[in-house]
Order: C-alpha cells, then structure tokens, then sequence
C-alpha cells in the first residue's frame, strides 16, 4: 500500500467539516495539521466563537492554526508541519503563491458550483439568486485567481422547487465529502488529469451584505422568492413595515390569489408591484427586528395595527 500523504486542511465553515472528516478516516491521507479563520464574533450579542472546522479539528486532536493572514509567520509554521498536499474547503482567504508553490502535491480545492461559473465568495446563494436549476460540486487544483485552477472532477446535483441556500449546501456537503476517496484519490495516483477551464464563460459572486439582502417590491414575485430563499441560512431577506425592521425567512408563491392571505402582511391590490403574472407572494416566516420569528398567521394576529401598512 502507498505510503500516506502528509495532508493539511484549510476550512472554516460547517460545509468544510466532512470533507476533514472524509480525510481523516482514509488511510490515503495523514493528517498533519488544520487551518482555519480566527475565532469571530456572531449572532445578535456579538459573542466571540470558533469555526466549525476549529471545533472538528480540537476534538480530533489535529495541530490548528488560525493566522488573520497567510504571511511569513504562518507560513513558516505550516512549512514546519511539512505537508505534502493540501485540501481546500471554503477557508476564506486566498493562498498566497509562494505557498501554492511550496507543497509538492499542491491545493485542490472544493466547491460548491459547476465551475466556471459562480467563482467566488457566495457560489450557493448565487445558485438560488439566479434562478439555476442544475449545481454541482467540481474538485480543483488550486492557482493564483479566483476559484481560476484546472478542474479535476465535477458532479451534477439537481434543485429540488423551493430550495435554499441551507438546503442546497446540505444537499452538496456529502458529494464533496464523497469526492475525497473517490475522485481526489484518483486524481493523486494519475487516473484523473485536470482540465483547464474556459475562462471565457466564467461568472463571479460576491458575498452579499445586508443591503444587497433588501426586498425590492418593484420586482416581479419571481425574483423576490428568490432573494428569499437565497439569503435563508446566510443573512435574512428584509424590508421595513411602518418604519420598523421586518425580516422575511419564508414566503411561497400562490398562483391564485388566495382567499382571505391568511400569511401575507401585503395588500395586493394596493401594492401590485408586490403581485405579478407569476403569482402572489405569501410571507410564511416572518420577524420584526428584536422580536421572534413567526408564521405570518401568528403575525397578523398579534399586529393587526400594522395590517395594510406599507412594506418598503
């Protein structure tokens, strides 16, 4: 049997943990060390906590690391590790060339879309935004740019009516985990070469901040579902109502209008740019800014002072 590769891991996010778990139980890999972001602050109270991947990596015992940058001092602690390869999972920063170039094995990198297309911060939510309804997961060999390395291998995942960028990347994580000792594997013993990309059909997404997750009311229903469902398990989708705050988990589109909107706080006959040729947009979960989320039934009920004000 070969002898192990000396493998160090770069993930932050709870999308990156099977993939370090799929590397740790495949006697292929020995896995020498982790890196991941500084621990942040998160949530309404802003209290400090570890990544999902630091927390994988404490439990198993593996030797961390949590540089702000990739500069002379954390390199030079990684080259003391003295990885052959590393693997990439949404880590957070790019690689630097000199240590690109300082492993003999390389990066190879997973991500979350059928590259070219949707390089960048926000691959999953982009997926929603845009209306796909075929995604994928692609193994790289990483270089220089952007999510720019030859592609080693890509599988294809369909999107299921109503998806979210919760549901997409749960759907996803498991493929890329899978990819580990099967086409990762592969590629390393020389069954698999890397194809370069054709750069000419690349698309890019940023990550989205909280403006970028405000509803347009202008908009037909069609794309206002969308931001929706992409911004769910990322930042909520938001409006105000009255002046206040409101945030928008759920909704559903209604072909027909219904009866009495028992979830809808939107007047559709006084707001229409809210309706379309497409439908009627339902708000299913709902919240006002320091409140607690709510089906737009229990909404309604207990706010019936703000039913038919003005939602912009």
């Amino acid at each position: 049997m070969a002898q192990p590769i000396r493998t160090i891991f770069f993930g932050t996010p709870e999308f990156a943990v099977p993939v370090l778990e799929a590397l740790r139980h495949n006697a292929r890999f020995q896995m020498v060390g982790v890196v991941t972001q500084p621990d942040r602050p998160t949530g309404r109270k802003k209290i400090i906590t570890p990544s999902p991947v630091k927390m994988a990596a404490e439990k198993a015992g593996l030797p961390l690391l949590q540089p702000e940058k990739l500069k002379d001092e954390a390199i030079a602690q990684i080259g003391a590790i003295a990885p052959e390869l590393a693997v990439v999972v949404a880590y957070g920063n790019l690689i630097p060339k000199r240590l690109l170039e300082a492993l003999p094995r390389g990066f190879v990198n997973i991500h979350p879309s059928l590259l070219p297309k949707h390089r960048g911060a926000s691959p999953l939510t982009a997926t929603i935004l845009e209306g796909d309804q075929e995604t994928g997961v692609c193994l790289m060999a990483l270089d220089e740019g952007m999510d720019h390395g030859p592609v080693i291998a890509c599988r294809r995942a369909q999107l299921d009516n109503g998806e979210t960028t919760e549901s997409l990347r749960k759907k996803l994580t498991p493929i890329g985990a899978d990819m580990i000792g099967k086409e990762l594997v592969e590629y390393l013993d020389g069954k698999i070469k890397a194809v370069p990309q054709d750069h000419d059909q690349a698309t890019f997404c940023k990550q989205i901040e909280s403006e970028g997750a405000r509803i347009d009311w202008h908009k037909p229903v069609l794309t206002i579902d969308r931001l929706i469902r992409a911004m769910h398990g990322v930042t909520p989708a938001w409006t105000t109502l009255d002046g206040v705050t409101l945030l928008v988990h759920a909704a559903k589109i209604e072909t027909a209008r219904p009866k009495e909107a028992p979830g809808t706080i939107i007047n559709v006959k006084k707001y229409p740019a809210a309706a379309g040729a497409d439908g009627y947009l339902v708000l299913n979960e709902i919240q006002l800014a320091g409140g607690k989320a709510m089906s737009g039934q229990a909404f309604l009920n207990g706010h019936k002072d703000l039913i038919g004000k003005k939602v912009v």
